[in-house]
């Protein structure tokens, strides 16, 4: 049978870019590749140079009589040099989901890409899927892995991995003024649940405290309707971690 130059058995599974010398003890025989896209072989020295993903069949032949006296399949995959994601960042207000999708460097690469949340309190997310649901508030980070397989370890040193980071909760973009109105804008896709209670808005100026007397939904942002017209550059508002 076809093993490695030591005498260890010969692996089925082979990784592009890497090489393999081969032999077959007690005879001498001359290698040859089923697909020489996919990976070469010295004929005689049974040098393998694994190349691109796909299978290969190397058959090795008596250099006396011609005939093949051990043929072996090798499954060649190709590691990821890198991993990326469509987002670095996810806002989310709870119970909102959003799906987070990673690109493999080079896109040939065979390696599996899985998805783990460091706090699932706060947000969950798809093994497989890369879905992330927004459970609490809070932050968290959902690590994104390329492995060999499935049953790679996370810790495995080949491995590549990327990181997004998830914040559940009522986090402002944007605050406009008109007149006693305000409109926000959040970071989050969707407009967080929020009462008047959620908003403290202060005059700089005297440091009296402005309540607000109404919150409404608009064209995909909270207004706020407050008890009096606001100077314009004398307030500043922020929303409480508090939601729900």
């Amino acid at each position: 049978k076809i093993t490695l130059k030591s005498g260890a058995a010969a692996p089925s599974t082979v990784y592009a870019g890497h090489s393999y010398t081969l032999k077959v003890s007690g005879t001498a025989v001359k290698f040859y590749s089923s697909n020489k896209k996919v990976a070469t072989v010295g004929v005689s020295t049974g040098k393998l140079k694994a190349l691109s993903p796909g299978t290969v069949k190397i058959t090795a032949k008596s250099t006396k009589t011609g005939k093949a006296v051990a043929v072996k399949t090798f499954k060649v995959n190709q590691r990821a040099t890198s991993i990326t994601t469509n987002k670095s960042e996810i806002y989310l207000s709870k119970g909102s989901t959003d799906t987070i999708t990673a690109t493999k460097n080079p896109t040939t690469s065979t390696d599996v890409i899985r998805f783990y949340s460091d706090d699932t309190t706060v947000a969950q997310v798809g093994l497989s899927s890369g879905i992330v649901w927004a459970r609490e508030k809070g932050h968290c980070q959902i690590k994104v892995y390329a492995k060999a397989t499935k049953a790679t370890a996370n810790s495995s040193k080949y491995n590549k991995i990327a990181v997004v980071d998830v914040y559940v909760g009522a986090y402002m973009k944007k605050v406009e003024q008109d007149g006693k109105y305000l409109t926000v804008s959040f970071k989050s896709a969707s407009v967080p649940k929020t009462t008047p209670e959620d908003y403290r808005l202060v005059n700089k100026a005297t440091k009296q405290e402005i309540p607000v007397k109404n919150v409404s939904i608009r064209d995909g942002k909270a207004v706020l309707e407050m008890t009096e017209e606001l100077q314009i550059g004398e307030t500043t508002a922020s929303v409480k971690e508090l939601l729900e």
